[in-house]
């Protein structure tokens, strides 16, 4: 979820429990000031009346309110006693051209007239409290809802203006690839957070920039400095070979020392190429058929898939394309082919499987499952084996991890590799 729909999501159920509560509160104070209106017009209608019934004695004989708002009944001198001081009461009666129940407001107090004491009785129509709660209730949501929709105006206007510096910084630093991109736009902010990050972000690039530029160099150098006195020592090991003054054993020891600057030699191209894989120095991306690709490296391994005695069945499901580069595409499938091959056994077999999502590749063997731990890890292999170099499959993974491919490893009666690509 993004920022902005983050902080509206939090305003919202905020505002909804600070606007619950206001609610509450507002329809307390709001009930008690008409009570107050509405009690100060009923006194102000019993002094009212008091002042008729001294004109106009015969209003003592209204007992009920069906002539009008106010009625008068003689009470006794106990009952004076409690009506002595101004009663208010909410009371549910008829009114005079209406056969409904209304809620009234009721006054009610004892007078002495000519010694005798009456009670005098007020009353005055108030808003029934569901009614008044119905209408709050409305009043409410209206207001709720507008104050979301006021929001959601500000948060698409106001408050996107004001992220733009996060969100410009936030895409540059997307789109940053290491020996393509240049150093970020400037952006232009009076928000002090905006502009320290924009200051965090150049020295977090020109810092990642200046590395790579580095190990750039340094494996460049490296596989100059390394590959050379490496085939020097190759061409002066085979020139000695070639010399018949050398013994049976000697020359023994020259090819042994030749294969093990030949691995040397492969040992050192595949820690480079880690280290280019690390630093993501390959940026040539292109579409790759992996069926014509599979199918090509097949031929190129034909002679060793032919001395080891090993049949390989390709089912093509599908036709299968990857984004990636051609020279990283051509080295995780290779690797793989030719780990079926050498650690197949003699007269053994593979199988590779092409859908549209996926590569799975099994072989025989003589050796029981591998430790998946371990597997993908640099320099693990067996203790026995004394060919290769333990990187196969490190490269493999290295590949995998550098454009998001899931690879999986599993062993039923065969060793299976198995590639996702989506």
């Amino acid at each position: 979820m993004k920022l902005l729909n983050r902080s509206l999501q939090y305003l919202s159920v905020t505002i909804l429990v600070v606007v619950g509560i206001w609610s509450v509160i507002f329809y307390f104070d709001f009930r008690d000031e008409v009570y107050d209106i509405v009690d100060e017009g009923l006194e102000d209608q019993l002094e009212l009346l008091n002042e008729h019934v001294r004109e106009d004695p015969s209003l003592l004989e209204t007992t009920t309110f069906e002539n009008g708002m106010f009625s008068i009944s003689p009470i006794t001198y106990e009952e004076a006693l409690i009506y002595q001081e101004e009663v208010f009461e909410d009371a549910l009666m008829p009114l005079p051209y209406d056969n409904d129940l209304e809620q009234v407001r009721m006054l009610s107090e004892a007078y002495l007239v000519d010694g005798e004491y009456y009670k005098y009785q007020v009353i005055s129509s108030t808003v029934e409290e569901d009614d008044l709660i119905e209408s709050l209730f409305w009043f409410i949501v209206w207001l709720y809802i507008a104050l979301i929709l006021t929001i959601i105006l500000v948060n698409n206007w106001a408050l996107k203006n004001l992220w733009s510096p996060f969100y410009k910084v936030l895409d540059e630093l997307k789109q940053f690839r290491l020996g393509e991109s240049k150093s970020l736009s400037p952006v232009t902010s009076h928000t002090t957070e905006f502009r320290e990050l924009k200051q965090v972000a150049d020295d977090l690039v020109e810092r990642t920039t200046q590395a790579y530029i580095y190990q750039k160099q340094f494996t460049e150098n490296a596989s100059h400095e390394l590959q050379t006195p490496i085939a020097i020592i190759r061409s002066k090991l085979e020139l000695l070979l070639e010399k018949a003054t050398l013994s049976d054993d000697d020359a023994e020891t020259v090819g042994e020392v030749l294969d093990i600057t030949s691995r040397l030699n492969q040992l050192n191209r595949s820690l480079l190429l880690l280290s280019r894989i690390d630093n993501k120095q390959f940026v040539e991306n292109d579409h790759i058929s992996v069926n014509d690709l599979v199918r090509q490296i097949m031929d190129d391994l034909e002679e060793i898939r032919s001395y080891k005695d090993v049949s390989i069945r390709i089912k093509e499901n599908d036709s299968l394309t990857i984004f990636a580069d051609p020279h990283l595409g051509k080295i995780l499938f290779q690797n793989l082919l030719t780990n079926v091959i050498d650690h197949n056994k003699p007269g053994g077999s593979a199988e590779i499987k092409i859908s549209n999502n996926g590569f799975k590749i099994c072989n025989t063997s003589d050796a029981d499952a591998l430790d998946k731990e371990q597997l993908f890890r640099r320099f693990s292999k067996k203790q026995e084996t004394t060919t290769g170099n333990g990187l196969g499959l490190a490269i493999v993974k290295a590949i995998c991890d550098h454009y998001g491919f899931e690879i999986d490893y599993s062993h039923d009666e065969m060793h299976c590799f198995q590639i996702f690509f989506n």
